[in-house]
């Protein structure tokens, strides 16, 4: 029984974020990035380790991912997979590639959204 305690903090950490109206994901890629989705606004925007901050839209979503663009570098459509804890990026020459992400501490960037780029 108290193994089962012990995973319950972290299975609620891993569902919290498809009830969520606002939540931030860490994902992987060379380094680390944050992404923070407001799912009542439907606006986003990423963070790197760098500094960089940049906003982008919600498009679409469901219970299984968040569909959504930024207007920064070569024309993507980027999905959130829930389930996955994955993001899968899509650009115009097809080209794909899959980036593991993990629940992290929401932050609070949206609140600057205007001033992102």
């Amino acid at each position: 029984m108290s193994g089962l305690r012990c995973l319950l903090p972290l299975l609620l950490l891993l569902v919290a974020p498809v009830a969520a109206k606002q939540f931030t994901v860490r994902c992987e890629r060379d380094s680390y990035y944050f992404l923070t989705f407001d799912t009542e606004t439907k606006r986003m925007a990423s963070e790197t380790v760098q500094g960089g901050s940049y906003r982008g839209e919600i498009e679409s979503m469901s219970d299984k991912e968040i569909v959504f663009v930024q207007p920064i570098g070569p024309k993507a459509t980027l999905h959130y997979m829930r389930q996955e804890g994955a993001v899968d990026v899509q650009t115009d020459k097809l080209h794909r590639s899959l980036v593991n992400c993990i629940p992290a501490p929401t932050h609070d960037i949206l609140s600057r959204w205007e001033m992102l780029r």
